[in-house]
């Protein structure tokens, strides 16, 4: 049995037809009809989460994990509001999401009536597109809108999709429905672009650099990539976000940069690919380098001018290009750029190894320990702020993955989307978050989620350590009460309400025990989870990473 409505019924056709079979559903009446038929189906992944806010995250997680789109639906008025930070990630991290909120008819919009809002277009500057139906609509307009939904959720433009339903009542009617219609995914064109004219220009270049950014791990063209490495005029960075490694990457880029007047490392052309780029210090100084040439590949229609300087946006995947360029190379300049990145990288990776070895306790040192110990295979969730940016000192590991919501980089929703991901997979999944990031989305620990492939390892540092690291709020007079916000919360208590192991470590030792413990049960299929709170409440984590700096990549 499914809804009488016919909206409804094409919706449950055209997600059937396409493989949407990952829905999260938050309760309320309005949504009625899309609860009750998609959440009878055991052919639909179902999901209840009451908070829409961790519902869409836990959705854009399981996205993430998957490659496809996930849908979420949720009642009327605020409550589709509450979707809204997920969903400009989302919109930026290009993942597809689909999102269907219910409505009340438009006659009673601004009226009176209870739980309603103007939900049309609500998400409009961070969907791909968004659609709206009434009950009274033919089903010719909405079979031609579930065919426009398709396109735009399988399309080269990844992202989100909205789509608005405005119910009558009755909402609980129930009919056998069988539709013969049949929806598509569409057929993606070949990219086209003209590579001969590019390519002449890249070969007139002496010092290129590759830049790569937010990615999923892409095997062809790391491969690609360490291949490209014979044209000695070329270098590539990467951050451990863009899941390529390689021995001859400089991949520890805020630990390896030279000063602007080092003018033997400055670029003439910088090739962009991937999604955000975590460090402020590359795009600080890649944005005063002078007359800088900058191309940007993407196959997803997106061209950011990072550096004020897009040249050229090119409009093909990354592997198609850069074997473009790697079948035409001509190896005769004896210009020797990559060299130099390379040894500096060499030579800082060694002060770095010197300066973590003998740290004392503090957050750099909690997360050394914590890179040294993550295994083989893992998923790293590493929180925004202080955390991602710790770990983009550490060299990549190649069998790890790591995931970060850097489309718009927020504190929300972190612990969410890493669950989100882990649901119903297999590895170990490590969150690493700070403890005002784990407790802002704590409503994450509220659900009917698996979590026994989850080690969630808290940084609590005695507030927003960020501030502390960033030029600026200490100069303020409010530092600690209106931007660092020291929280008193007992985070023990805290998780033993949501039902969820708990254990605190206040040194090294500890937490070397800690992590030691939870491998050795997770090999033996006993780890049921655990929230583990690491104290550096005490230490001057930023002047140590401060005096990180200046020993390690000296200016």
């Amino acid at each position: 049995m499914i809804s009488e409505k016919k909206s409804v019924q094409l919706l449950h056709k055209c997600c059937l037809d396409l493989g949407i079979v990952d829905w999260v559903i938050s309760p309320g009446s309005r949504n009625a009809p899309i609860t009750l038929t998609f959440a009878n189906d055991p052919r639909i992944n179902s999901l209840p989460v009451v908070d829409e806010r961790s519902a869409a995250f836990i959705a854009l997680g399981i996205g993430i994990r998957k490659g496809t789109p996930a849908a979420i639906s949720c009642t009327s008025g605020s409550a589709a509001l509450n979707y809204a930070p997920a969903i400009a990630e989302a919109y930026h991290q290009e993942v597809p999401l689909f999102i269907v909120t219910a409505d009340r008819p438009q006659k009673w919009i601004g009226n009176g009536e209870g739980q309603s809002i103007d939900q049309v277009n609500v998400y409009q500057n961070y969907c791909l597109s968004s659609y709206h139906l009434n009950e009274d609509d033919s089903e010719e307009l909405m079979i031609e809108t579930f065919q426009k939904i398709v396109g735009d959720l399988f399309g080269h433009k990844r992202g989100p999709v909205h789509l608005n339903l405005a119910f009558e009542e009755p909402l609980y009617g129930t009919q056998d429905a069988v539709l013969s219609y049949k929806f598509n995914q569409p057929e993606i064109r070949n990219e086209l672009w003209k590579s001969e004219d590019l390519v002449n220009k890249y070969l007139k270049k002496k010092r290129v650099m590759v830049l790569v950014g937010q990615m999923s791990r892409d095997e062809r063209l790391e491969y690609l990539l360490s291949e490209l490495l014979v044209d000695k005029r070329l270098v590539v960075l990467t951050e451990t976000n863009a899941n390529l490694s390689h021995r001859h990457f400089v991949s520890c880029i805020d630990r390896s940069l030279p000063s602007l007047d080092q003018d033997q490392f400055l670029p003439e052309l910088v090739i962009t690919v991937g999604g955000a780029i975590v460090s402020k210090r590359i795009k600080k100084y890649l944005r005063s380098v002078p007359n800088l040439e900058h191309w940007h590949v993407s196959d997803t229609e997106t061209f950011p001018d990072t550096f004020e300087s897009l040249t050229e946006r090119i409009f093909t995947t990354p592997t198609k290009f850069f074997r473009a360029i790697f079948d035409s190379l001509s190896l005769e300049s004896n210009e020797d750029y990559q060299s130099r990145w390379v040894q500096r990288s060499f030579i800082n990776k060694e002060r770095h190894e010197h300066f973590v070895s003998n740290v004392q306790w503090s957050d750099l040192k909690a997360h050394a320990l914590i890179y040294e110990w993550i295994p083989d295979g893992a998923i790293l969730h590493q929180g925004n702020s202080s955390v991602v940016r710790y770990y983009q000192l550490f060299d990549p590991i190649k069998e790890v993955l790591y995931l970060s919501n850097r489309g718009v980089s927020g504190i929300d929703g972190i612990v969410s989307t890493a669950l989100g991901f882990a649901h119903n997979d297999d590895r170990m999944n490590v969150v690493v978050v700070g403890d005002l990031s784990f407790q802002y989305d704590i409503n994450a620990l509220w659900n009917a989620l698996n979590t026994d492939n989850v080690l969630i390892i808290v940084i609590n540092n005695g507030g927003g350590g960020i501030f502390k690291i960033i030029d600026g709020p200490s100069s303020t007079g409010v530092l600690e009460d209106y931007f660092q916000v020291k929280s008193t919360t007992d985070l023990e208590s805290l998780c033993k309400s949501y039902g969820k192991d708990y254990k605190k470590v206040y040194q090294e030792e500890g937490l070397e025990i800690v992590l030691m413990n939870v491998i050795a049960a997770f090999q033996a299929n006993t780890f049921s989870g655990l929230v583990l709170e690491v104290d550096t409440s005490g230490v001057a984590s930023a002047e140590i990473l401060r005096d990180y700096f200046n020993e390690v990549n000296p200016q």
